[in-house]
C-alpha cells in the first residue's frame, strides 16, 4: 500500500522570500544581478523507514556587478550548505550532510528550447516586484549573447476565455542569432498580464510543438509565476509522462512571493521526473544572472557541488513516501547577499 502523507517544511513565511540583506542595495544601474542556485537533479540513494539518503547537484552564480560578469560561484566550503530541521504533525525530521564534492559535467554541443513565459495575472503578478522591465533585460540578455550555441523558441501563455488554446508562439522558427522584432515583441510583453494560468494546457502544446522538431537536447524552459487553474485538459502526471516519452526536458525558472501559488511540489516533480533544472527566485534582479548563463546551463557546460545528505525520519509518519524539505545556501562573501534556498521535493524510487 503506498501512503502519500507529504511532509512540509515549516519554515518562518520570511523566509519563504529566500533571500536577506546585510543594507539595501539602493538604486543601481541595471541589470543590476543577485548570486543565485541552480538545482540540476536530485536523486535517492537509499530509502529506508527511518533514513533517507540522497544526493542533489547544484551549481552556484555569482552576479557579480562589479567587473559586470557572471561566474561559476567556486570555492564555497562545506559550511555554505545548510538545512533547517523540522517538525510537522508530531513527527522531527533532522538532517546532516555527509559529503560535499565539486563536480565537472560533461557538455553537450547545442540545445534547443522553448523559453515559455506565464503572463497570467494572479495571484502573483509581475507589477508588483519588477518595476523597471528587468525579465525583459533578462531575457534579451541571454538571446543577445545566444550567437549559435544553441537555438530558441519564444512563447507565452495565459487563459483569457473558458478555451484551452493558451500557448502564443512569438517566433515560430529556432533562432540561434538575436533578432530585433523578436526582442520587441518580448519587451511589449511586460506589464501586460492577463487571466489564469492553464499552466498544463500550456505545456501539453509547448511539448506537442517541440515533437515536431527535428532538434537534439530538447527542452521547455518555463518562467512561471502562478500554479495550474485547474481547468487543463491533462493533469500534472500527463505532462511529466508525455515529456518524459519524447525526451522533452522541463526546465522552471519562478520568481514569487508564496510557494502556495505555484504549488511548489508539482513544480520540482516538473523538472525533476523530465530530467531539467530548477530555480527558485525571492528577488527579479537573480534573473539577470539565471539568464546570463542559461545557455551554457542548457548545453551542460558548467560544474557544480554535489551535496549527499542524510535525512533521518522520526514517529509516527517515518513511513512516508514522499518528503519535502530545503537547504539553505550561505554565501558569506557578498556584500549585499547572505543566503539563498533551494526547495527540494524527494520520492521513494
Amino acid at each position: 500500500m503506498r501512503y502519500s502523507l507529504l511532509l512540509t517544511v515549516l519554515i518562518i513565511p520570511e523566509l519563504l522570500f529566500v533571500t536577506s540583506c546585510k543594507k539595501v542595495a539602493g538604486s543601481l544601474d541595471l541589470p543590476y544581478r543577485k548570486d543565485v542556485p541552480v538545482l540540476l537533479a536530485t536523486r535517492v540513494t537509499s530509502y529506508e523507514l527511518r533514513e533517507v539518503h540522497f544526493i542533489m547537484d547544484v551549481a552556484v552564480f555569482k552576479g557579480d556587478n562589479a567587473i559586470n560578469e557572471v561566474h561559476e560561484f567556486t570555492g564555497l566550503p562545506d559550511s555554505s550548505f545548510t538545512f533547517e530541521d523540522y517538525e510537522f504533525q508530531g513527527t522531527w525530521v533532522r538532517h546532516s550532510i555527509e559529503k560535499v564534492q565539486y563536480v565537472d559535467t560533461v557538455s553537450q554541443n547545442t540545445f534547443s528550447t522553448m523559453i515559455l513565459i506565464d503572463q497570467s495575472s494572479a495571484p502573483e503578478n509581475f507589477d508588483s516586484t519588477d518595476y523597471y522591465n528587468q525579465r525583459f533585460e533578462a531575457f534579451n540578455a541571454f538571446y543577445k549573447n545566444l550567437e549559435g550555441q544553441g537555438k530558441v523558441v519564444f512563447a507565452y501563455y495565459n487563459k483569457t476565455n473558458t478555451g484551452h488554446d493558451v500557448l502564443k508562439l512569438i517566433n515560430t522558427d529556432f533562432m540561434d542569432r538575436w533578432d530585433p522584432s523578436i526582442a520587441k515583441s518580448l519587451l511589449d510583453l511586460t506589464h501586460k498580464q492577463a487571466g489564469s494560468s492553464g499552466l498544463y494546457d500550456a505545456l501539453q502544446q509547448a511539448i506537442n510543438f517541440m515533437q515536431k522538431s527535428n532538434s537534439v537536447n530538447k527542452s521547455i524552459t518555463l518562467f512561471v509565476r502562478n500554479k495550474d487553474d485547474g481547468l487543463s485538459i491533462m493533469s500534472l502526471s500527463d505532462i511529466i509522462a508525455l515529456a518524459s516519452s519524447l525526451q522533452i526536458k522541463i526546465n522552471v525558472i519562478w520568481l514569487i512571493h508564496d510557494t502556495a501559488n505555484v504549488d511548489l511540489a508539482s513544480l520540482r516533480q516538473l523538472s525533476e521526473k523530465t530530467g531539467g533544472f530548477s530555480v527558485y527566485m525571492s528577488s527579479i534582479y537573480q534573473s539577470s544572472t539565471v539568464f546570463l548563463e542559461l545557455a551554457k546551463i542548457l548545453r551542460n557546460e558548467i560544474s557544480f557541488y554535489r551535496v549527499n545528505v542524510k535525512m533521518t525520519i522520526g514517529d509516527p509518519n517515518y513511513f512516508s513516501t514522499e518528503y519535502s524539505t530545503g537547504m539553505f545556501l550561505y554565501y558569506y562573501v557578498s556584500q549585499f547577499y547572505i543566503w539563498s534556498y533551494v526547495p527540494i521535493y524527494l520520492e521513494k524510487p
